[in-house]
């Protein structure tokens, strides 16, 4: 049973899983997922309770993925080349840079040259005001 961001847990989950996993007759498994909490947040608590019994328990600690890692993860989701998304992402930097080329030149200026000129950014927060 897979139950994730336990760092969210109320009360009454905890003891809900508390009575699961205590009353598990046939051998199984428990999969919890959470984000560094303190050493006294509740669940913790509950999974260090529970080490009296004849539970067993795992952690394994995660580490963030390296740069090239997350990459290579998005553009085979995406089922992107990842030649195709070097250039994509060399494009969007190089978007970026102009965008704040302009800016700094709009400085006090008229706001008509920025949002002509700068469409990458200035697109998304016209639509969050068209939105409000």
């Amino acid at each position: 049973l897979l139950i994730d961001d336990m760092h969210w847990a109320d009360p009454s989950s905890l003891e809900l899983i508390r009575t699961l996993i205590l009353g598990a007759k046939n051998p199984f498994t428990f999969l919890f997922t959470y984000r560094p909490v303190q050493p006294s947040h509740p669940f913790l608590q509950m999974i260090q309770d529970l080490q009296h019994t004849h539970i067993s328990k795992t952690e394994i600690q995660l580490r963030n993925l390296r740069e090239e890692s997350v990459r290579e993860l998005v553009a085979n989701l995406l089922n992107i080349d990842s030649r195709k998304e070097r250039l994509l992402e060399r494009e969007f930097r190089n978007e970026m840079k102009e965008c704040e080329e302009v800016k700094d030149m709009g400085v006090g200026k008229e706001k008509s040259i920025i949002k002509a000129s700068c469409n990458c950014c200035m697109g998304s927060r016209r639509n969050k005001s068209k939105s409000k």
